[in-house]
């Protein structure tokens, strides 16, 4: 008998997917584009800080992104250890596959390295989960389960005709159900959520769920625990497509307060135009008057105080040259 995860699609689910498909609708046709380059980097690294003080990582924003950077942190050594390979985790995503199982033991074993004495492998023992007060709450199924339920878990993913965000959804408490390390399972679990939501829309491959997460960080328990009394993850269902759509909500007004400042002075078709160039959305001058709604010749004007201004460079000859965003700040 095939695996069918159990959950309801609610009407808050719905509305929430309904609203995250306007939003990044809106993002893919806007003027503004998609978040800033640096933004992104921003939100990585939040991302980053957050999954790990979800598991009790105790450095900060800065110091994290100090460590990145190359430098000198003080601080607990696995717990630089744990910025460090996330980060390398991360980075790796693009590489990976959602749906192979050696890829998830692989981001695991990067994520995991000199943390835990296998990484990249199953566990062999029981596991438990207990509360705060030590009390066993639940306990995980058998190690000799987990890798045919990880099999079960990622063929109904990609089989599923679901949205994506609704299986993304499933997959993130699924996976901490089964809880298939030794240790890292919050973390690998909020990752591998983002890679499969990225597979959807590349947005989410920047988009700070982890944060917002950290956010409600008692919400998030109390919804896995919820649906664990339940025996089925709707309640995690809910609450997770909320916290998706907040996360959008944030990054985009961040991405658009971001443009407004850094082009303070220009005209609605300069700004439209300099993000469009921005975030890689420019084939030509045709194509960016069509999408702006405005004339070409009225387009071309607002290239040249582009360009005049320092904020866009031609980069190749004259006739099959692109521009390119300058980056100034």
């Amino acid at each position: 008998m095939a695996y069918i995860p159990r959950f309801t699609v609610t009407a808050k689910v719905l509305n929430d997917l309904m609203k995250i498909s306007n939003i990044l609708t809106r993002t893919n046709l806007s003027t503004f584009g998609s978040v800033a380059p640096h933004l992104r980097r921003v939100n990585r690294l939040r991302s980053l800080h957050s999954s790990l003080a979800i598991e009790g990582n105790s450095l900060s924003l800065d110091e994290v992104t100090a460590i990145i950077e190359g430098r000198t942190v003080k601080g607990p050594r696995d717990e630089i250890t744990e910025v460090k390979n996330a980060y390398a985790a991360y980075g790796m995503m693009d590489a990976l596959d959602p749906y192979d199982k050696e890829d998830l033991l692989k981001a695991h074993a990067i994520m995991m390295d000199g943390l835990v004495g296998s990484p990249g492998e199953f566990r062999t023992s029981d596991e438990a989960i207990v509360d705060g007060e030590g009390n066993i709450v639940y306990i995980a199924p058998h190690p000799g389960e987990v890798s045919r339920s990880i099999d079960d878990l990622m063929e109904w993913v990609r089989s599923s005709d679901y949205p994506i965000i609704v299986k993304s959804c499933v997959f993130h408490y699924e996976f901490e159900h089964i809880h298939p390390f030794e240790d890292g399972n919050g973390r690998i679990g909020r990752m591998w959520q983002t890679l499969l939501l990225s597979e959807y829309d590349e947005t989410f491959k920047w988009l700070p769920v982890e944060s917002m997460i950290r956010s409600y960080q008692k919400e998030y328990y109390e919804a896995i625990a919820a649906s664990n009394e339940s025996f089925e993850c709707t309640v995690f269902l809910e609450f997770m497509t909320g916290v998706i759509l907040r996360s959008l909500e944030e990054t985009m007004e961040s991405s658009v307060r971001d443009t407004m400042s850094t082009t303070k002075g220009l005209l609605p078709n300069d700004v439209a135009l300099f993000a469009m160039i921005r975030d890689g959305h420019f084939r030509n001058i045709r194509q960016a008057a069509e999408t702006i709604g405005v004339s070409i010749p009225t387009l071309n004007r607002s290239l040249k105080t582009l360009k005049d201004a320092g904020f866009i460079r031609k980069e190749g000859n004259k006739r099959t040259g692109v521009w390119v965003f300058e980056g100034k700040e």
